[in-house]
């Protein structure tokens, strides 16, 4: 593996992609086969695309995003953390970029910054899962009814998810 295996992580959608995240897709086929890969749980081989678009295409926001969603999903959070940062500081803001920057945040156990990058999120992100996870962070920072009250709205605003 070109980075190290984490198990489980949860994915990025290519519908929580901006429309002008769509178009550059659109525009770098390789970027577009590379989520294929990734879909189908082939990691290695979707980092190879991507790092051969980054060789065509030198920082280039979404080839610089994706390969840190390919890292987080393989453990490597330092280095996704880098990837995802320089892919902000080009350009990339779509909701798919600041979400997995998120998560990698709090699997690092940076629980302030995590907490930040939630709430930022908070008012444009529905899935419950996710939305949890803020829960499980003000928890670890020992404010345990902050994190029963974002329970408790998490199961109001999606009571058939119980996960």
């Amino acid at each position: 593996m070109l980075f190290r295996d984490c198990g489980s992580c949860l994915g990025i959608a290519t519908h929580d992609l901006d429309a002008d995240e769509m178009t550059v897709m659109a525009a770098f086929p390789r970027l577009r086969a590379a989520e294929q890969e990734m879909e189908q749980g082939r990691l290695d081989a979707a980092a190879a695309m991507i790092i051969q678009h980054l060789r065509e295409n030198r920082n280039e926001p979404r080839g610089l995003a994706l390969l840190g969603t390919v890292a987080m999903k393989q453990g490597a959070l330092v280095q996704s953390e880098r990837f995802l940062r320089d892919a902000m500081r080009l350009g990339a803001r779509g909701l798919d970029v600041q979400r997995t920057l998120a998560m990698v945040l709090s699997q690092q156990e940076r629980l302030a910054e995590a907490l930040d990058a939630f709430e930022r999120l908070e008012p444009h992100v529905t899935d419950s899962q996710f939305r949890a996870l803020k829960g499980l962070i003000l928890d670890k920072l020992g404010r345990t009814e902050d994190a029963l009250e974002h329970y408790a709205k998490v199961l109001r605003d999606d009571p058939d998810n119980t996960q």
